[in-house]
């Protein structure tokens, strides 16, 4: 793991010398040429400030070798600089009047060799009111952090940045680190030893104890910093070595990798109880993709500018980004995979390998829970089939951008109460999100283990029972958007567990034909809860409430007590359209459920998800009267279910008119369409008739014309349920037209045609009347 950050640290030039970090600076003091107060400036924005590399910063052990009252050189809080206290008026104690006397003295002792110093300790002396004043006006904090910069005509010169006092700097820390080596060393005869570096190989005085590594504190860590490497107590010292010595590296070294993994965790990814760090590299150089398919995985951001745009905005939850970002998200990481399949960019990029490390800490120990080193391509491909196995489609029928990996892990969980400490709520998704990680990354669809898809599916249960997913499809409802969400992770989670269980592609919207009876099962009750809304509204104990629990578990038993209310509901439903379409439904999911069943046994785990996802994929093709209305008129007085439907509708009397010595006749919407004598039907022989949208026949030939008009293919359930439409009718003999090119062996074996249309044709379908004719002329 170490020679990775080396590798990152040397290609990114990060400043990694010892004695040296980077600082979240709030304000700049400015001191004139001539050693008074000039002015302070804020830095950055909000609470964060402006991230200034170079400061020089000692590290605790150093700080504890000066003594008491020692301080950083420079850079520090204002309590230090400036002896600024919480209260105006309020008088400074004395540790805080210890801590300002030490950093003067560093200050002093610099400006005997250096000018520019010597003038802030000039400035500290004589203006150190008005320094306060200034800052109680600027609202400053004690706790905010400042440094100095020197006004010279018209350029103001930051003193971090000015290389003059670095020698002197250099032999102050020297000379700490040898009273520290000395002291480390005692009763040896040859002083300090030299060892091995574990991270450049080379002989070195290794470093008596490493840095502290910060950004952890939310992830179980201590807000002063976390140590990687740790051997104060006796039982992780082996071969006599004492602390640091059983690590050993040197002070460069130590600094290169605390400093390193001190940048990436400022844009580290938080999840559950961890905080993962990643980058891209090939061989030679650093690789930035114009796609990220780790953001895209973490949080539905797929570039490094939208992390950038994001950072310090999301909440503790991780704000998920609109449905709109995440679809185009999507469409680029495809994208990527595609130009890596073909070559051209991905050349570069198949050449190129992602690193992810997941990180938490132990108080005071840091803990590196996983590493991840893998091809860039293999990880396109991986997150290609994760958001895959999750795709599932919303209840209104449109595509669900897959949920990110936050979405997911807290999905396991119960709903989070308002002012409910964060930490401890998430605490027990460290499992989920270890199973999820593992899954998502695997190239082999390894699957999520059963205990999460349990947990998905108990909460899933719960929120069924208790409400809450009745709340998510009420859009007046203030929490509905955050239970929605959970709603539609814990459906796809367990379409991800079917899916990789079985090895095999489960359906992303509806699936008619699927083989589990449990399944239809549940499609059976979200008809019958759909069928006692339309009779009775909003009744006070609707059918969920009462025999959800029982026919999520033993659906046999329970369906058909259900059925015999339902009738009566269905019964006094209008119009009779609607009433007919759903007597139909009813009847096609019965039949899909064998005859022979058991229906004592309780179904097993498995088949419990299987009625959830059943339920929850019928919802959106269930018939309403709006779906069923017709209203936009035609030329020829009728009305129809939309404008493209009417424009169709009178390019058909136009072209039967054309050609009235064929003696074309025009159905639209029959009940059905019959070919030798059987009527055309979706599946098997008990399933209900196809209802086509119109039926054109000559007075010359027995044969039909089916016309469908394929409106919103862009949608999953209706595309899949154009495709078994169109197999519908090539089983039954129909050659489907789609150009004026047909083969002649077709011809012959033809019992009718087939002839479809969609949005692509243009509003004015130009197309239809070539199609039409090749058509009619051969029946």
């Amino acid at each position: 793991m170490f020679h990775l950050i080396k590798e990152y640290a040397e290609r990114h030039d990060i400043d990694a010398r010892p004695g040296f970090s980077a600082v979240n600076l709030h304000f700049l003091v400015v001191i004139t040429s001539r050693g008074s107060f000039a002015s302070i400036s804020r830095l950055g924005e909000g609470s964060r400030g402006q991230r200034v590399p170079g400061c020089p910063q000692f590290n605790l052990p150093e700080l504890k070798a000066m003594g008491s009252g020692a301080r950083h050189f420079l850079v520090d809080s204002l309590d230090v600089i400036a002896l600024l206290t919480n209260k105006e008026g309020e008088q400074p104690d004395g540790k805080q009047r210890a801590k300002h006397d030490g950093f003067i003295n560093l200050l002093r002792d610099a400006g005997q060799t250096n000018p520019s110093i010597a003038l802030v300790v000039s400035a500290l002396a004589g203006s150190l009111t008005e320094i306060q004043a200034e800052l109680r006006t600027l609202r400053a904090k004690p706790t905010d952090k400042a440094t100095f910069a020197i006004e010279d005509g018209n350029n103001t010169k930051w003193l971090v940045q000015d290389p003059s006092w670095h020698s002197w700097y250099r032999d102050l820390r020297a000379a700490i680190t040898a009273t520290r080596m000395a002291k480390g060393s005692k009763g040896a005869a040859d002083g300090p030893v030299k060892m091995r570096c574990l991270l450049t190989g080379d002989l070195v005085l290794p470093a008596p104890t490493h840095d502290k590594i910060t950004g952890l504190a939310d992830v179980g860590g201590d807000t002063k910093g976390d140590i990687l490497a740790s051997f104060k107590q006796q039982s992780f010292q082996h071969f006599g070595l004492k602390k640091a010595a059983n690590s050993a590296m040197s002070p460069e070294a130590v600094s290169l990798y605390t400093t390193t993994l001190d940048r990436l965790l400022t844009s580290a990814v938080k999840i559950a109880d961890r905080k993962i760090v990643y980058w891209y590299q090939d061989e030679h150089s650093e690789m930035m993709p114009d796609v990220d398919p780790l953001a895209y995985l973490f949080t539905g951001q797929t570039s490094n500018e939208e992390r950038d745009q994001n950072e310090g905005e999301a909440s503790e939850e991780l704000a998920e980004p609109s449905q709109g970002q995440r679809r185009q998200a999507e469409a680029s990481a495809k994208s990527v995979l595609e130009r890596i399949r073909v070559g051209g960019d991905g050349q570069y990029l198949n050449s190129g390998r992602y690193v992810a490390l997941s990180i938490s800490a132990n108080k005071p120990r840091v803990v590196i829970r996983d590493v991840r080193v893998g091809r860039f391509e293999q990880l396109c491909e991986s997150t290609e089939q994760w958001a895959n196995d999750l795709r599932i489609c919303k209840l209104n029928g449109a595509p669900l951008a897959m949920p990110s990996l936050n979405r997911l892990v807290n999905c396991t969980l119960r709903e989070r109460q308002r002012g409910e400490d964060f930490d401890k709520w998430i605490a027990p998704a460290s499992p989920a999100y270890t199973s999820l990680w593992n899954a998502a990354m695997s190239t082999s669809r390894q699957n999520i283990s059963e205990t999460i898809a349990v947990q998905a599916y108990q909460r899933l249960r719960l929120a069924m029972l208790n409400g809450e997913v009745a709340d998510a499809l009420d859009d007046k409802s203030k929490t509905m958007k955050l239970r929605r969400s959970a709603y539609y992770a814990r459906i796809a989670l367990l379409k991800l567990y079917l899916t990789r269980r079985e090895d095999q592609t489960m359906e992303v919207a509806l699936n008619e034909e699927s083989n589990s009876s449990a399944y239809h099962a549940g499609r059976m009750l979200a008809v019958f809860q759909h069928v006692q809304t339309l009779s009775t509204g909003e009744p006070n104990a609707s059918f969920l409430d009462r025999y959800y629990s029982a026919a999520s578990t033993t659906p046999y038993q329970v369906l058909p007590r259900i059925w015999r209310i339902a009738l009566n509901h269905l019964k006094r439903i209008q119009p009779r359209t609607l009433r007919e379409e759903l007597t139909d439904l009813l009847s096609d999911i019965h039949s899909q459920i064998p005859r022979e069943i058991d229906v004592c046994k309780p179904l097993d785990l498995a088949d419990q998800f299987q009625f959830q996802l059943g339920f929850f994929q019928q919802q959106p093709e269930l018939p309403t009267k709006f779906h069923l209305i017709r209203r936009v008129p035609t030329k020829k007085g009728y009305l129809v279910r939309s404008k493209s439907e009417a424009t169709i509708d009178n390019l058909l009397h136009a072209f039967a008119d054309a050609h009235s010595d064929l003696g074309i006749n025009i159905a639209y919407e029959p009940s059905h369409v019959e070919v030798r004598g059987e009527r055309i039907r979706r599946g098997g022989r008990n399933e209900s008739p196809i209802r086509p949208d119109w039926v054109i026949q000559t007075n010359k030939s027995d044969r039909k014309i089916v016309l469908e008009h394929f409106g919103m293919r862009d949608r999953p359930n209706y595309s899949l349920r154009m495709e078994r439409k169109i197999k519908a009718y090539a089983d039954a003999g129909l050659v489907h037209v789609q150009s004026k090119d047909i083969d002649s062996q077709q011809l012959e074996q033809a019992t009718g045609f087939l002839v479809s249309t969609d949005e692509t044709d243009g509003p004015n379908f130009d197309s239809l009347n070539e199609r039409l004719l090749v058509a009619v002329t051969n029946l």
